[in-house]
């Protein structure tokens, strides 16, 4: 991922967490357009779960994977940046440049930030 345009790199972490989700025998749905809270919606033993998926190659000064919860768009007048709704989500999944994923119940975030420390570990798939 890191010769990669972000565009890319989101590209390749909703890949990843298709794989991951269809590995599981969990059908994915993926929404016609970008405008929703959500970037997938699983359907996780007859339940449909909304996940965002979010892509890292940013690092702590102490080695930790840093994660933003948010999404940076421009338009005319100069950019916006939507924070992430967890009343709207199930689920983030994270994917890390080294390969590492994460899947967090969207009712444990409580930060826009994320550091995936030894404290995340409990969310590592």
């Amino acid at each position: 991922m890191k010769d990669m345009t972000t565009v890319t790199q989101g590209s390749v972490g909703l890949g990843v967490a298709i794989a991951y989700f269809l590995s599981k025998g969990y059908p994915v749905c993926v929404p016609l357009n970008d405008n929703q809270p959500y970037d997938l919606v699983v359907d996780i033993q007859d339940s449909l779960k909304k996940v965002q998926v979010k892509t890292t190659r940013s690092k702590s000064k102490y080695g930790s994977y840093l994660v933003l919860l948010r999404s940076i768009r421009p338009n005319r007048t100069g950019n916006t940046i939507k924070k992430l709704d967890t009343s709207k989500v199930d689920y983030v999944f994270i994917h890390c440049e080294d390969g590492t994923k994460y899947l967090i119940p969207a009712l444990d975030i409580t930060t826009y930030d994320l550091t995936l420390n030894k404290s995340k570990d409990k969310y590592k798939i």
